[in-house]
């Protein structure tokens, strides 16, 4: 009785372990397989990059398929991507470690988003940012405001610029760095807890003033410690009105005005700055 019922104990695994085998066959022949070819029609593109998009120029042209879209993960991507019109903008090469891609997702009715996704080597993404956005201000929900964003991308981070349109406009600089593994994180995560001061000069900026303090114009950092001396009739290019009112007297008048955020180059390398704009004029002369 004992090896009756040995027997058919072994059948019985015989039999399941079978239909296990089965249906692990099934998933893996069911699983997709992509071609990538179509990705040999984009060309690698120089860095550092400036990269925005706006609705009064050109919309993307060239959009992926259903397919091609599975094939880079864009359901990762946008929650829109079956309905959007998506795409491949550019290559970058950031690092042999992974590949990078600039993709778009468009939107015609209301906006167009620029992302950078990093790749291993089987195009499972490893991460994503967006770098460009534009929003349509007739087509958004509130029209009394919209939302726009443009990015200098380099080898080392992307220098982002948010812009919210509202009165008065606010403008935030944000900046992001690639790990090895390709994820991309925020300075300020990655720094573990200090934004760094690193800033790019290729922005335009808000508005141009030149120092008209005889004596020069101190700049100093976050901390409020002083990196320098801006000469009398030095070109300044304002990045960001900050809501930090000063005052000071001088030779018995008070200057009235606010702390105003430039990128200023030090040693070689573009930094994030603060001045008065109280010691500031619109007069080139």
């Amino acid at each position: 009785m004992n090896k009756a019922k040995d027997v058919k104990i072994s059948r019985c695994k015989l039999f399941y372990g079978y239909v296990f085998l089965c249906l692990i066959g099934t998933k893996v022949y069911a699983q997709e397989t992509y071609d990538y070819s179509f990705l040999e029609a984009y060309e690698f593109i120089e860095l550092p990059l400036v990269e925005k998009t706006k609705f009064d120029k050109n919309s993307p042209k060239g959009h992926l398929t259903l397919n091609q879209k599975k094939a880079l993960g864009f359901e990762k991507i946008s929650k829109h991507w079956k309905k959007s019109d998506c795409g491949v903008l550019h290559k970058l090469h950031l690092t042999e470690l992974y590949k990078t891609l600039l993709v778009y997702v468009y939107n015609s009715q209301k906006h167009i988003s620029i992302i950078l996704v990093n790749y291993d080597e089987q195009y499972n993404i490893v991460g994503k940012k967006l770098v460009a956005f534009d929003e349509n201000a007739k087509k958004a929900k509130n029209a009394e405001f919209w939302e726009m964003s443009e990015s200098i991308i380099t080898k080392d981070r992307i220098h982002r610029k948010d812009v919210l349109f509202v009165e008065p406009e606010q403008i935030e600089y944000v900046n992001f760095i690639y790990s090895d593994d390709g994820r991309i994180i925020r300075d300020i995560d990655f720094y573990k807890g200090k934004i760094s001061d690193s800033c790019f000069h290729s922005f335009e900026p808000q508005e141009v003033k030149y120092v008209k303090a005889l004596n020069g114009l101190e700049v100093k950092d976050q901390d409020g410690n002083t990196t320098g001396k801006l000469e009398y009739g030095s070109k300044v290019e304002i990045i960001k009105y900050t809501n930090k009112k000063q005052s000071i007297k001088n030779g018995g008048k008070t200057i009235n005005g606010v702390i105003v955020e430039i990128c200023n180059c030090e040693a070689g390398y573009f930094k994030r700055r603060y001045i008065f704009d109280g010691h500031l004029t619109k007069d080139s002369e």
